[in-house]
């Protein structure tokens, strides 16, 4: 603080303060009083410092979560300031980021004063499974050969307690592989087996299926009720029908 004295007068200040000399205010509002004194007259003058507390703020640590995880980002704010996310990230609540790596930064603002910090979040993604199944003739000769493509894999089990990314020598069935990377990132894939018995074995006369074989329309005849399920090249169902007729036209 540093008085205007036009007439040399001798300046005295409160609080401890010297006049042309820095020093740190306490935070809050002071009112700090200056006197010039000449010979025995006097006069005096004040002036209010208010200093604002500069929040401090923690964005957190820098998190790697795969696809499709929750992030919930929630900064450490002792000053009680008002927080802000950039983004478009709300503080406390939870979203979902994509793949890849994003830096987000935090913002407390109070008063006058504001600080930032920031936090990088990896979304990595999660291994890709597909295969191919070859169909049991009933003498458990069904196989899956599966591909898995991602980062570096970890572990793979199937349901039927086989580690190996391909399976041979099956019975008809539902198989499941679960694959984890060096993330553990994981994904799991259901495959079925069907059996491809021929009908003349299976239920003899009483089904008929024409024309066999077909690139279109297909006809079943079957007394009762009976189900149609429909199977693509990875053993998957594509079409599942109840029936209570004596054909279906698929």
């Amino acid at each position: 603080l540093t008085a205007t004295n036009p007439n040399s007068a001798t300046l005295s200040w409160d609080n401890s303060i010297t006049n042309g000399v820095s020093f740190s205010p306490a935070s809050g509002t002071t009112t700090y009083t200056v006197t010039a004194t000449l010979g025995s007259c006097s006069s005096t003058d004040e002036a209010d410092i208010t200093m604002n507390i500069v929040p401090s703020v923690n964005a957190g640590t820098d998190l790697v979560v795969c696809e499709g995880d929750d992030v919930t980002l929630t900064a450490t704010n002792p000053e009680s300031g008002v927080i802000t996310w950039d983004n478009s990230v709300t503080d406390g609540v939870v979203f979902n980021p994509v793949v890849g790596s994003e830096t987000y930064t935090v913002t407390s603002t109070l008063g006058a004063c504001s600080s930032q910090d920031q936090v990088e979040v990896v979304v990595t993604a999660r291994p890709a499974i597909v295969g191919v199944v070859t169909l049991d003739d009933g003498t458990s000769n069904g196989a899956i050969d599966a591909t898995i493509s991602g980062n570096s894999i970890s572990s793979i089990s199937w349901s039927n307690s086989e580690t190996t990314e391909d399976l041979t020598d099956l019975a008809a069935g539902d198989y499941t592989i679960t694959v984890t990377d060096i993330n553990t990132c994981s994904t799991s894939e259901t495959f079925t087996v069907a059996s491809s018995v021929g009908i003349e074995d299976d239920i003899k006369s009483q089904l008929s299926i024409y024309p066999n074989p077909t690139n279109g329309a297909v006809t079943v005849k079957l007394e009762g009720e009976f189900l149609i399920s429909i199977f693509d090249a990875r053993g998957r169902i594509i079409v599942q029908q109840h029936q209570h007729h004596h054909y279906h036209l698929i």
